[in-house]
Formats: structure tokens, sequence, C-alpha cells
């Protein structure tokens, strides 16, 4: 029984966030792109995402039998973290640019952009060091199944 609920959880509410991730990574880098074109502060719905993915994301590591999920598909937990911090990353990069666009002012718009660029980049670097230092690996025991 705990195989089949487990099954429908990944189905039903795994799945269509490990698809839509890519989609909400792209959307999120297209509105620097337009809060940059149009010079206007925009919305970031970067943070509801992280909601909406941390929720699925919990429930499966709380509850036993949704583990057997990253058991059969070791690459899907670390799939689901850098794509947490990849969002997280962009929301705040969003937040720096939207409080750099609040007023209409050319050095104001540039020193935030490349503020924006440095958060971006120096961010990737310490995720990038973390885990060369500290890499992934399963460390659940044989009873998980």
């Amino acid at each position: 029984m705990a195989k089949f609920l487990a099954a429908v959880y990944f189905i039903v509410f795994m799945l269509p966030a490990i698809i839509l991730i890519p989609f909400i990574i792209f959307g999120l880098c297209t509105d620097i792109n337009s809060i940059i074109s149009t010079q206007a502060s925009k919305q970031n719905i970067g943070f509801s995402f992280i909601m909406f993915i941390c929720f699925f994301f919990g429930i499966s590591m709380l509850a036993p039998a949704f583990r057997l999920i990253f058991k059969k598909l070791p690459w899907l937990y670390a799939y689901m973290l850098f794509a947490l911090l990849d969002i997280l990353l962009i929301s705040v990069g969003i937040l720096i640019i939207n409080y750099g666009y609040e007023v209409k002012n050319e050095d104001r718009h540039f020193w935030f952009l490349i503020f924006m660029t440095i958060w971006m980049i120096t961010g990737r670097l310490i995720i990038c060091s973390y885990y060369k230092s500290k890499p992934m690996r399963y460390e659940g025991n044989e009873s998980d199944e």
C-alpha cells in the first residue's frame, strides 16, 4: 500500500513540480529581462514558487512512504535542492533589481544591475563550492523500502 501511495503522490504532485521547475526558472529570468527593458519594477513571484515546491518537497521528505521516491530516483533530491536554491538566488536578484528600478535614475539602475549580477555570481559560486567540498550522498538504511 505504501508503494502505491508513493506512486500516486509522485504522479499527482511531484511530477508536475519537477516538470514546472525549468519553466519557473526561465520565467523568473525573463522577469529580470522585462524589468531592465521596461525600466520599471515588477512583482516578484519567485518566493511563492519556493513555498509551493517546498511544501510538496517537505511532505515527501516527512512521510516515510513518500521517501521511497528518493530511494527509487536518487537524482531527484539533488535536482529539487538545486532548483530551490536557483529560484531563491533569482528571486533575491529580482528584489535587488526591483529596488534599483523604483526611481527613474540611470546611475541607480546601472549600479543595482551590477549588484544583482554580483549577487547571482557569488551565490552560485558559494553553492558550487559548498557542494564540491561536501557532496551529496544517500545515507538512508535498507529498511526505508
